[in-house]
């Protein structure tokens, strides 16, 4: 069972994308958090497999959330959802080593093949 992590601040949002995702494959299990701070502590008690999260958020936003996990898991798989499509936020995304993004908004459908191609 590969665990996925949920992160997005909109409740309706991630409500509808965990359901969804938990339609498409039995072999996955989806965490869910509002912010990049229940994330990361999601992240360090939990066993993660991939991380799927937006950038704009209270508390800990996207960016932060990012910088930690490529400190504490410089390996692990992320997929970004956002609605900021500037080159700004594409250079950051880059810098970080984020190299699948997806705007919003977005077919859930798009989010479950990209999940499927990054973790076996």
């Amino acid at each position: 069972m590969k665990n996925i992590l949920l992160i997005d601040d909109d409740l309706g949002f991630l409500k509808t994308l965990e359901e969804e995702l938990s339609s498409y494959s039995e072999d996955w299990s989806i965490l869910t958090a509002e912010n990049g701070k229940q994330g990361a502590a999601l992240v360090a008690s939990h066993s993660v497999d991939l991380v799927v999260t937006d950038l704009g958020m209270p508390v800990m936003d996207g960016y932060e959330l990012l910088a930690y996990l490529r400190e504490k898991r410089p390996t692990m798989p992320i997929i970004v959802m956002t609605a900021d499509d500037s080159r700004e936020a594409g250079r950051k995304l880059r810098s970080l080593g984020i190299e699948q993004c997806i705007s919003k908004p977005c077919q859930f459908s798009e989010i479950a093949r990209a999940i499927s191609s990054r973790i076996p």
